[in-house]
């Protein structure tokens, strides 16, 4: 029995992520790292009917051991906030309008599922003092709690906010 030697010098790390629960993280990165359609509607989300666009190979980086993995990202998501375009905060269950530029939650456990992240974020600012760490801390507990519920993955990372320190304070509560 023998390990494998590594083909590659794998002293690097890449990260990859998408602010604010846009919808391009469904449409274009998702899309593009796996190989598929990428179409030229700007909100182009989960089952809309494909017009003018593209199709890539999926983009992967060797193990080293003669394996592809897929590159992932993460998605740092506003599970609770509220829009105009839903009260219910800006990520829907599902999304059929061209016009809606944030991923739904069919999206978001679609991309779980094959391996990506979803990030703490921004906490409703209607509901909760963003200058304070423990309501931002109960905030979080809301976020999370709702993640789980509808897509059944954690949070794990915080994508820090405008580089607010009280959103720093509140993760190391969490």
């Amino acid at each position: 029995l023998s390990v494998c030697p590594l083909k590659f010098n794998k002293h690097f790390a890449f990260s990859y992520s998408v602010d604010d629960s846009y919808e391009n993280g469904w449409s274009r990165v998702f899309a593009a790292f796996n190989g598929l359609w990428i179409d030229e509607k700007e909100f182009f989300h989960f089952g809309a009917e494909p017009s003018q666009g593209s199709q890539s190979v999926p983009l992967c980086v060797s193990d080293g051991c003669g394996n592809d993995r897929r590159f992932t990202f993460g998605e740092s998501i506003q599970a609770s906030v509220w829009n105009e375009y839903n009260e219910e905060g800006f990520i829907q269950d599902i999304i059929t309008s061209t016009s809606n530029p944030y991923v739904s939650w069919e999206e978001l456990r679609f991309m779980t599922d094959m391996g990506n992240a979803v990030y703490w974020h921004d906490v409703d600012d209607t509901k909760w003092y963003i200058d304070v760490p423990k309501e931002i801390s109960s905030g979080f507990d809301e976020d999370f709690e709702k993640t789980m519920k509808k897509i059944g993955y954690p949070m794990k990372t915080l994508a820090q906010p405008n580089g607010s320190k009280y959103y720093l304070e509140a993760a190391r509560m969490n």
